[in-house]
C-alpha cells in the first residue's frame, strides 16, 4: 500500500487505525513515505496517527539495534515538527519524554518543539501538572526562556520546515 492510500484509508475509517495499519507504522521506511506524504498534504486530522507514529520514533530510538544503520533517525524530528504544527498543548509530555530518550535525542531535540500550542500556554499547562517530568520540562523551557531560546521562533519554524522538505 502507498503512503497516500494509507492515508486515505485512515481518514475514511474516522481517523482510526485498523489493525493492517498499526503493522504498517512499525516499518520505519514506511513512516518516511508518510512524512512525505502528511508533509504534502498536512491536515490536523492527523494528530492521532501522528502521536501513533511518533511514539514508533520513540521506540526506534531508544532501541539499540545492533543491524540499524541509521538511516531513519532523524524522522522523529520530523514527526515532532507536525506535532508542534498542530500546537496541542498536551503533546508537550510525550515531547518531553522524547527530548530525553538519551544524549543524542537530549542535544539534537530542539526546545522549540514542545512550544507548539506557544510558549505561554505551554508554560501555564505545564504549571497546572504536579508530576515530575512535568516539573522537569516547565524547568529547563523556563531556563530556556530566559536564554533567549524562543526568541526567534519564526525562523526556527522556516529553518526545520525547509530542511525536511530538502
Amino acid at each position: 500500500m502507498k503512503a497516500i492510500n494509507f492515508l486515505e484509508e485512515y481518514l475514511s475509517n474516522e481517523n482510526k487505525l485498523s489493525p493492517e495499519l498499526k503493522k504498517m507504522i512499525s516499518d520505519a521506511s514506511f513512516r518516511v513515505n508518510l512524512y512525505k506524504e502528511i508533509d504534502a498534504s498536512f491536515q490536523r486530522e492527523y494528530h492521532s496517527l501522528l502521536r501513533e507514529l511518533f511514539k514508533k520514533e520513540m521506540i526506534y530510538r531508544a532501541n539499540d539495534n545492533e543491524n540499524d544503520d541509521g538511516e531513519y533517525f532523524e524522522s522523529i524530528y520530523w514527526c515532532s515538527l507536525f506535532l508542534y504544527k498542530i500546537g496541542a498543548v498536551d503533546d508537550v509530555n510525550i515531547l518531553w519524554k522524547a527530548k530525553n530518550i538519551d544524549f543524542d535525542t537530549y542535544c539534537a531535540f530542539d526546545i522549540q518543539f514542545l512550544v507548539g500550542a506557544g510558549l505561554d500556554e505551554t508554560i501555564e499547562y505545564l504549571q497546572s501538572k504536579s508530576d515530575q517530568d512535568s516539573k522537569k520540562a516547565l524547568h529547563y523551557i523556563l531556563e530556556c526562556k530566559a536564554a533567549g531560546d524562543f526568541a526567534y521562533m519564526e525562523k526556527w519554524f522556516e529553518f526545520r520546515e525547509n530542511y525536511f522538505r530538502n
